[in-house]
């Protein structure tokens, strides 16, 4: 009797000690539950980052940027590698006034985050190559160009990246087809317009100028900064002085335009000086030293350095001439 008692205990106490292959599948279901748990953060997470992002999509359409940058933030804090999340971030913190400088590392990880589902992936390589040529990377932004349908941004990008590398062929390749293909967009134009290596006499150049004095009315009527731009090749001064007229008539001021002014004659020294430093634009080192040099009389230069000195206002430095000073 004693015996089949210890024999049952005996039995009773094995079967209470767990096996290895117990053990081992217990682990094993737990780590299997916990693997289940964090995708299902994952997913949650990702459900929510791309719901906030429509949203903010939406809001964006209403015209509300700063909710909208709000929702986004919060959409990147569950998912800080959403391709339209950072794309999206990018390009509403850019149109609120926030620096390239913060938008290039949110396109780049954009662009390596994976696959986008609201926007396309061609708009943030144009955002990110359009801030690459922005901040005087053009050999980049090229790069990231090239292959893509042509689009007056495309276009626009390729101009002034192939203006800042020296490719002048190039550059006016990619305005001539912007002139064909939008003629209401005078960007790519005006920038090889006012190019500091401004004009050149290859042949090109003749069939930029006639196209786009083909397109003026249009483009005119999108910026009229391209009649400044536009009348040193007028075919003769008096076209040019209508040109630089018709932009004053509408209200437009620049220091293009008031040097150009001065020099056709349709304003006098006292004016352009006036103008110069009126506050009303900032102006450039060159429109400065532009206009010293036509001045005819020792007591006019002797007004601008008056005017000069009590200026407390910008002064731009943009040795290219590409509308992006490198100091002010």
């Amino acid at each position: 009797m004693t015996i089949s008692r210890l024999c049952s205990d005996s039995r009773t106490q094995r079967r209470r000690r767990p096996s290895r292959l117990a053990t081992a599948a217990l682990l094993i279901s737990c780590v299997c539950v916990a693997a289940i748990a964090e995708t299902d953060t994952r997913e949650r997470d990702a459900l929510l980052c791309a719901a906030l992002t429509r949203g903010a999509r939406d809001t964006v359409a209403l015209g509300y940027s700063q909710e909208a940058i709000e929702q986004l933030d919060e959409a990147l804090s569950y998912k800080p590698t959403s391709p339209d999340g950072n794309y999206l971030r990018a390009l509403v913190g850019l149109s609120a006034g926030e620096s390239p400088a913060s938008a290039i590392p949110r396109l780049q990880t954009a662009l390596t985050g994976g696959e986008f589902l609201l926007f396309s992936r061609d708009e943030a390589r144009l955002l990110y190559a359009t801030l690459l040529a922005r901040t005087r990377r053009p050999e980049e932004a090229l790069r990231y160009v090239d292959g893509m349908a042509p689009s007056s941004q495309s276009l626009f990008v390729r101009t002034i990246a192939s203006l800042a590398v020296g490719d002048r062929d190039a550059a006016a390749t990619a305005v001539l087809s912007s002139l064909r293909r939008y003629p209401a967009d005078p960007r790519p134009l005006i920038a090889w317009l006012r190019n500091a290596e401004r004009p050149f006499s290859a042949s090109p150049d003749d069939s930029v100028v006639a196209a786009a004095f083909a397109s003026l009315d249009a483009l005119k009527d999108a910026d009229s900064a391209v009649l400044v731009a536009l009348a040193p090749y007028a075919v003769d001064q008096r076209q040019s002085g209508f040109m630089v007229r018709e932009f004053r008539a509408n209200g437009g001021v620049s220091a293009d335009a008031t040097v150009l002014a001065f020099r056709l004659g349709l304003i006098g020294e006292a004016q352009a000086i006036r103008e110069l430093f009126s506050g009303d634009y900032v102006p450039t080192i060159d429109s400065i030293e532009a206009l010293v040099s036509q001045l005819s009389s020792e007591s006019a230069k002797a007004e601008l350095s008056r005017v000069f000195s009590s200026y407390s206002g910008a002064i731009a430095h943009d040795a290219n001439r590409d509308g992006i000073p490198e100091s002010t």
